[in-house]
């Protein structure tokens, strides 16, 4: 079975969001030309000449997989300009790998006292999707709208509200279908500093149908969400950054295919050039950033009347924290609840997680010191790519001794029908400890005896009977005691400490976890070689 989460991660969400993204990025080409001086507008007819010369550079003279049926059309008419860029199609970079007929779009940008444009861009009602196979899927969008203010000196949009109503996607015969009621775009940024801009970008799309899976599976998806906020983010070096990557990392990709394979590892100059480049401007990009997507309401069922399984809510976010200051936060949170297997899914009937949440945190993470270590390893890799492996892990391992980062669990809850696991710990660099880290780790158990007896007396088709032996030498470490509620646990401490013993619960582990002799002082790494001399 595909779980019902897989199933809109992999099926809509990722091919709707690039999907999306690539509209907005073809519209960011198009539109990426100077306004006249002092806002205003030249004579009709050179201003029009001016901007589709632009415009076909634009789109010509990078390596965009943007390709177009013919000259690009601008006409300047009620105070705007309208522009037509005729069989826009969107195509992977080797042949057969299939595409996306858009059709003729049509965009309208009106120019603005402040020297940006308030956009419309319109789409065909009907695309359609060539896959690898030659297969054909329609789409058809109902209704559709879709406006923003683009600022051409920043190269982005800097305001978007999108929205699409009924898109359907009609697939060849024996191929899931699918379909949105409603997908919305929106984006809003605010300049805190000059040349820095905070703001969200919004995706959502709700009532979401596959239909046709696997013959007559189905799933339904109340929503989807996906939501980026950042703050300081300096979006005219992210437009240029995308220009150059496209245009310089693309064409030494196609390059290096082809090459003998013990050649393959290493890279060359130009390569290590740009890459240096794309970190160097990564470290600036931004101050804060997070990323999250959010789920609601998914069913699944193989057939109709079968039984289905259920999710109530899925939450995934990633943040990463000061990078304009000397040392950065990540932060990871995964959660999603009230998910219910069909029983006739085996062993996930007991095994799988009503409820579950992971939330794990990196602290005081240098970002020079990090970025040092990547711009050597890179350097390196042109003349010796083991070289470049040993120095980046050696680098980063005294960055983060250097620095004492600290990785934390700040919570761990995995809830299945008959037990809850719950965990929370820390491990913090130490260089002058023996294993080069101090922490501790405690977990606690409820509800181990009842899933023991649930696995011995469990139908044989789930499969984990033969799981119940070890659920009880499991439990028999553990140390006994109560939760909140008064109800049994087991509970399990784990430390790490400055000499190098491993406790559990208070007590040695001797050779229970690790090797004997764990405790001896490790040797001293060997300083490893000299990388070659860093270009400025």
């Amino acid at each position: 079975m595909k779980r019902p989460a897989e199933s809109v991660g992999e099926v809509i969400a990722p091919k709707r969001r690039r999907r999306a993204f690539a509209i907005i990025a073809m519209a960011a080409a198009l539109l990426s030309f100077a306004p006249a001086p002092g806002g205003g507008l030249a004579a009709a007819t050179p201003e029009a000449v001016k901007i589709q010369a632009v415009l076909t550079d634009a789109l010509d003279g990078v390596d965009w997989p943007f390709k177009r049926g013919g000259a690009i059309a601008v006409t300047e008419r009620d105070g705007a300009f309208h522009i037509l860029v005729p069989g826009v199609a969107i195509a992977g970079p080797e042949a057969g790998q299939g595409a996306i007929d858009i059709g003729d779009v049509r965009i309208t940008a009106r120019p603005r006292p402040d020297g940006r444009y308030r956009v419309r861009l319109v789409l065909p009602k009907k695309m359609s999707v060539r896959d690898s196979g030659g297969k054909t899927t329609a789409i058809h969008i109902a209704k559709q709208r879709f406006d923003g203010i683009w600022a051409p000196e920043l190269e982005s949009f800097i305001e978007i509200d999108g929205a699409y109503a009924d898109i359907r996607g009609v697939p060849p015969a024996g191929r899931p279908g699918w379909k949105i009621a409603n997908l919305a775009i929106k984006a809003d940024f605010t300049e805190t500093s000059p040349g820095a801009w905070s703001g969200p970008f919004d995706v959502v799309m709700k009532n979401i149908e596959i239909s046709g899976i696997a013959g007559k599976g189905r799933v339904h998806v109340g929503s989807v969400e996906m939501r980026t906020d950042s703050r300081d983010l300096r979006l005219g070096d992210q437009s240029r950054l995308v220009r150059e990557m496209n245009a310089t990392l693309a064409p030494l990709a196609r390059a290096r295919k082809g090459k003998a394979k013990a050649k393959e590892q290493r890279l060359t100059r130009a390569e290590a050039a740009a890459l240096s480049k794309l970190l160097r401007t990564m470290r600036h990009l931004f101050a804060d950033a997070s990323s999250e997507i959010r789920v609601t309401d998914v069913t699944y069922s193989k057939m109709p009347g079968a039984p289905m399984s259920r999710l109530k809510r899925l939450h995934i976010r990633i943040a990463l924290n000061d990078l304009d200051k000397k040392f950065s936060n990540v932060n990871l949170i995964y959660q999603h609840g009230l998910l219910v297997v069909s029983e006739t899914e085996g062993a996930g009937r007991l095994l799988a997680p009503v409820g579950m949440t992971i939330d794990v945190t990196a602290r005081r993470l240098p970002n020079d010191a990090l970025l040092r270590a990547l711009l050597d390893a890179v350097e390196a890799s042109v003349t010796d790519p083991k070289l470049a492996e040993t120095l980046l892990d050696d680098r980063v391992e005294a960055a983060l001794l250097a620095a004492g980062s600290e990785f934390r669990l700040n919570s761990l809850r995995f809830e299945a029908p008959d037990f809850l696991i719950k965990a929370n710990g820390r491990v913090t660099a130490d260089r002058a400890a023996v294993k080069r880290a101090t922490g501790e780790l405690t977990v606690t158990v409820r509800g181990l005896d009842a899933l023991r007896k649930s696995m011995a007396r469990s139908p044989k088709k789930l499969g984990v009977a033969g799981m119940a032996p070890f659920v009880g030498i499991f439990g028999s470490f553990g140390e006994s005691a109560t939760d909140e509620t008064g109800a049994p646990i087991r509970r399990y401490r784990l430390t790490l400490e400055r000499d190098g013993k491993v406790l559990l619960n208070g007590k040695e582990t001797g050779g229970l976890i690790g090797a004997p002799g764990m405790a001896r002082q490790a040797p001293a790494p060997a300083r490893p070689k000299q990388p070659p001399a860093r270009a400025k």
